[in-house]
């Protein structure tokens, strides 16, 4: 619990060097081990400093590390990915961003919550016009999860 509480100040704060300061002493040096909620207060530090391929690289690690998503893990794992296909256009990114949706598809189910199924109905909608028509989207049009917009 307290590692998430401090990773989310940070991200709030966009002080993603914080954030990895703590995750290395926390994770790294006592062996602590984090769970989704961990990870993804980290992720959200990243994503909210502006630093979407960290992002993206968190969720890769979480899934690597075999800790499972939560409903919140696909809309932030397609943001990054979004977000660093739209500025980049490589054809890795768009790879990545396509697993992220599969990964997704996976994790939210019809007894998923209203807002969650609403959300990751919009944000796969995004990645999918995106993936065929990256270059009509303005940047603001990628950004989907609320918390990211402003």
């Amino acid at each position: 619990v307290f590692l998430g509480g401090v990773l989310n100040l940070s991200a709030h704060r966009h002080d993603w060097q914080r954030s990895d300061a703590l995750w290395h002493k926390l994770v790294g040096q006592f062996g602590v081990k984090p769970t989704v909620i961990q990870y993804t207060a980290w992720c959200k530090a990243h994503l909210l400093s502006g630093r979407p391929s960290s992002a993206a690289r968190i969720i890769d690690d979480m899934i690597i590390e075999g800790v499972g998503a939560d409903e919140k893990v696909p809309s932030m794992y397609v943001q990054a990915w979004a977000i660093v296909y739209h500025s980049s256009l490589s054809s890795t990114s768009l790879v990545s961003l396509d697993r992220a949706v599969c990964m997704g598809d996976s994790v939210i189910t019809s007894e998923s919550s209203g807002p969650i199924k609403q959300e990751w109905k919009q944000i796969k909608s995004m990645a999918r016009a995106l993936s065929k028509r990256p270059t009509s989207f303005d940047f603001q049009e990628v950004l989907v999860i609320s918390y990211i917009r402003t």
